[in-house]
Formats: C-alpha cells, structure tokens, sequence
C-alpha cells in the first residue's frame, strides 16, 4: 500500500509540473481521503480504492493544466516571460534567458542553474528588464546589453567576471550592488537617465579605473564605490545633491577630486584615499562629515568653498594637510568628538593629522582675527593668513 501512495503522489507531481500551485493544494486532501479509505474498507478493495482516488486525481489535474494553458487566466506570468532575463527564483519559478520554467525538484532546479553557470556570452534581445541576481556569479565574459532594456535589477551582474560593459542610454534605473563584486571590471559609463547610484553598485570593483558619471545624476549612495582600489579619476557633475557613507572609501588610487554641490559629505565618504593629494569642496557644500577624509596619507591641499558652515569631528583625521584655504567668511563650526568615550575639544576635524606649527591656512580678506580667537586657531592652525 505505501508503494501504491508513493507511485500516486508521483503521478500528482508530474501532472502539476505547469500549475504547480495546484500540488499543494491537492497532496493533502488526496492522502487524507487515503487514509481514511485505508482504515475503513476490507483488505480486498484497499488496493483498487487507492489507485483508483490517483487516476481520478491525475485526470482532473491534467484537464485543469489544460484550460490554464489555453486561457489567458494569468498574463502577468506571460509577461514575465517575455521581459525578464536572467536567472531569479520567485516561489519555484526559475527564469533562465528569456525561458520561464516552473521547477518542483531541486534536482532540476540544480541542474538549470549549473547550466547557466557555465555561460561566456550573453546577448539579450526583446526584453525591458534584468532582474535581481539574473546573473550574479555566472562566468560571463562578453555582455551585449541591447537598447530598450530600462532597468538593471539588485545583484544582477555581482562577480561576473566581465572586463568591459556598455550600458544602453534606455536604461534609467540601476539596482543595489548591481556589479559588486565584478573584479575584472575595468570601465563603465553610466547613462544620461540615471540619477543615483545606489548602495554597493559597484562595490570592491577592484580594477575599476574609470567611470563616467552623466549630467542629472543626483545622488550617490552608501558604499557606491567602496574598496575601487584602482580608480584614479572621477569627476562629480554639478547636478550631484549627496554623497553617502563609505562612498569612495578606500579608492586607494584616486588622486584628487572636485565636489562642487553636494549638500552633505557624509562620514568616511573618502576615508582611507591613500594617493589623494588635492581636494576641492565648492561653495554648494554646507558640511563635511565625521572621518570624511580621514587616513589620506598623502592630502596635502585643501579648499573649502565658502557655503560650509559645519566640519564635524576627525573629518580630516590623520591627513597631512599643509594648506587649507578656507573661503568661508564665518569661521566653520565643528563637533567635538570623543576617543575611548572621553571627549574633548582638542579632537577637532583635523586632529592628529597637520602640523599645527607648519601648516597653513588661508581666510578671506579682514576675517584673520574671527579664525584665529575661534578653534581654528586655538586648535587647529599656528599660521593664518588673509587672502588677498
């Protein structure tokens, strides 16, 4: 009898192949009338009963396979095939390129996905979208990636190991950690569509030497380019509002940068640039972050555009700065900080970086005296000089 139930349940299972949804539903009753058949009827009809609840089971399934297929009772199930490509699993469902499989054994499920794990080249025709993690992981070499597609989803291209993509200008949104991980990646250019560059997108991109960033884009996010050890130049469009955490931490190559309106330099944005020499903060800035520019071992320059009014905490701790020209005709105020829980107002943005005795910092015109009776030169600077 129990061989007869498992040969049974079989049978459901590979009539529910399409509809899996039906499977779940139906096991359950169709055992449950089972055992209940088991228990009541004589020895002699247990058999037929058995076999005769799975026909009548698996005919009913196969006709109901047959209305769903030949309906339009789910088109958005159509749709998903159509548009999405990639490899995403969404309750069983398992899409692979443009091909939509429902799969109801891990086995198979196992076997698909390490068939897509051996793709070298990807030419995507006739979809919109990439979905989340659609080929995250994958040995993707090559990647056509046509017009028309409008959206790269979360994870989509996360340690592939491509050297070079080219982003068609119809895609306006890029998702989270999109190419994280990608360690052979070399350049990119981001389309004019696209606003913001999320969390992680191009995180510990180790190779990555150059990226374009287009005209409107408005914000980048925590750890956008976070440990890009090989990027040496980046230019910020004047349309950029915020830059968040860790964005451009540990971009040990990148050797200057030129911020003109970013609202906010959040903290440890360019912590630990290693080769930065100059930065210049525009006049559309108003704060600067705690550790934004903490551990650059080599900044030596400074320029901050007179809209900054708050430079909070070790904002330049342990950076050697021995100019700092500072257009702000109000003194920046500061947050004191703490080490060890104790806090102190010797821990000023610049401490255990400059000088104090050597370095220099250069102030508007007439505004000498407000720096030097303020921390900027209690803490901070020994030598102040007025622009001329």
């Amino acid at each position: 009898y129990y061989g007869v139930m498992w040969l049974g349940m079989r049978m459901v299972i590979m009539s529910t192949y399409y509809f899996y949804k039906i499977y779940y539903i139906l096991w359950p009753v169709v055992l449950g009338i089972t055992i209940v058949l088991v228990n009541r009827y004589s020895e002699k009809l247990r058999g037929k009963i058995i076999l005769g609840l799975y026909i009548v089971a698996w005919v009913i399934i196969v006709l109901v396979n047959v209305i769903v297929k030949s309906s339009n009772l789910f088109p958005e199930q159509k749709n998903v095939m159509k548009n999405y490509v990639g490899i995403y699993f969404d309750q069983n469902c398992l899409y692979r390129g443009a091909i939509q499989a429902y799969c109801n054994f891990a086995k198979e499920q196992v076997e698909v996905v390490n068939e897509a794990l051996k793709l070298e080249d990807l030419t995507a025709d006739n979809i919109t979208l990439i979905g989340n993690q659609a080929f995250s992981s994958t040995n993707l070499i090559n990647i056509n990636i046509p017009d028309g597609i409008t959206s790269i989803g979360d994870g989509a291209f996360a340690g592939v190991g491509m050297a070079n993509i080219t982003i068609p200008e119809s895609v306006t949104s890029i998702g989270k950690a999109a190419f994280d991980g990608c360690s052979n990646l070399v350049s990119i250019t981001i389309p004019k569509g696209v606003t913001a560059i999320k969390s992680s997108t191009f995180y510990f991109c180790e190779k990555l030497r150059k990226i374009n960033l287009p005209d409107g884009l408005v914000s980048i996010d925590w750890k956008a380019f976070e440990d890009c050890k090989s990027l040496i130049d980046i230019t910020i469009p004047n349309s950029l509002a915020s830059i968040g955490e860790y964005a451009f931490d540990g971009c040990k190559s990148l050797k200057n940068i030129t911020i003109p309106n970013v609202n906010t330099i959040s903290d440890r944005a360019f912590r630990d640039c290693d080769s930065l020499t100059e930065v210049v903060i525009g006049d559309g800035v108003t704060k600067i972050g705690k550790y934004a520019f903490a551990d650059c071992d080599a900044l030596k320059r400074l320029k901050i555009g007179g809209g900054v009014t708050q430079i909070d905490a070790f904002a330049f701790y342990e950076s050697p700065i021995t100019e700092c020209y500072c257009y702000a005709t109000t003194p920046p105020d500061y947050s004191y900080g703490s080490i060890g829980g104790i806090s102190s107002t010797a821990y000023h943005p610049f401490y255990n970086g400059i000088n104090k005795k050597v370095a220099k910092l250069y102030v508007p015109e007439r505004c000498g005296s407000t720096y030097r009776a303020s921390w900027w030169g209690q803490e901070a600077f020994n030598n102040i000089i007025e622009m001329d």
